[in-house]
């Protein structure tokens, strides 16, 4: 294949996830829910970073993150949930973000049973009831 004609792939992990029930942390109180969203995202940006990845895009509640690693996108969500974790037990339960983990992206296609394997392995690692967890 002539050089002009090459086509240079990538294969990349992505990691997405966005607040579970985010509207009505809005509704109830707006300026405490920013606030709190505003860190949570500025403590999963610097693991992120830490695990060699980028923030692609935040838009509202959402966070959208790559990887050139697989495990290190899983080691990175695993240390994201470590740390949000210990910081929602510090606000009242009505007030927590609880995360909803998104797919894992490879190529074009949407692995969701993958998405869903993974937070069966990481499920006992933290809660019984996933839902507590803010991603």
């Amino acid at each position: 294949m002539p050089p002009e004609e090459k086509v240079t792939r990538k294969l990349r992990a992505i990691l997405s996830a966005d607040v579970k029930g985010y509207s009505l942390l809005m509704f109830d109180d707006e300026a405490f829910t920013v606030k709190t969203l505003k860190s949570y995202r500025a403590l999963m940006s610097e693991q992120i970073e830490q695990h060699t990845g980028r923030v692609v895009d935040a838009p509202g509640d959402n966070l959208l993150a790559e990887f050139a690693s697989v495990v290190d996108a899983v080691q990175c969500a695993v240390e994201i949930q470590k740390i949000l974790k210990a910081k929602n037990e510090d606000l009242p339960i009505g007030r927590r973000l609880v995360g909803d983990w998104g797919s894992i992206l490879t190529g074009k296609t949407f692995r969701r049973n993958w998405a869903r394997l993974i937070q069966k392995i990481l499920n006992p690692l933290f809660s019984a009831d996933f839902s507590q967890l803010p991603g």
